[in-house]
């Protein structure tokens, strides 16, 4: 659909007045193009930038009612900021997300490093290492057959010549 003669200023004041579905469709044929330029200029990736024209169309019909325009180029310097706007929001979003993930993955990855063992703040280590040494000696060897050998339960319980149950209570 073509812009109608009188252009766009005439097409927003109709909308701001009528909201009929023909001068949305209309103003969508129109500006579609010059919001999706503006759009990708500062996003990656189609899917993003379709999003932000959506979002533009949208926050122009929640702008309407409040927006002055004294001319023709002022209403599409008016329609081109709302998706700049738009785009350059939903690229922060985007890179909130990623630093998210990003983060989430370093914790995940700070936790256990590439030999499997856990990092331990030395100070936290030693204060275990304390409370360890301190239990009676069956009840470390358990631990210590546990998770410092690795030795699953049933053969743990086997070397200590304990069932499975008694082993669990002691580990």
């Amino acid at each position: 659909m073509a812009m109608p003669d009188d252009g766009l200023l005439p097409l927003l004041e109709r909308l701001r007045r009528d909201d009929r579905e023909e001068d949305w469709a209309a103003l969508i044929a129109t500006a579609h193009a010059s919001l999706r330029t503006v759009c990708a200029e500062r996003l990656n990736g189609d899917l993003l930038v379709e999003d932000a024209v959506q979002e533009s169309i949208l926050r122009c019909r929640d702008g309407l009612a409040g927006a002055q325009w004294p001319d023709e180029p002022s209403a599409w310097a008016w329609l081109r900021r709302i998706a700049a706007n738009t785009a350059l929001n939903l690229a922060a979003s985007e890179r909130a997300r990623r630093d998210r993930e990003r983060h989430v993955a370093n914790d995940r990855d700070d936790s256990t490093p590439s030999d499997g063992e856990p990092v331990i703040d030395e100070e936290l280590r030693a204060l275990l290492l304390r409370q360890v040494a301190e239990l009676p000696e069956r009840q470390r060897l358990a631990l210590e057959l546990r998770f410092q050998h690795g030795l699953d339960v049933r053969a743990a319980a086997q070397r200590l010549g304990m069932t499975e149950v008694n082993f669990r209570a002691l580990a």
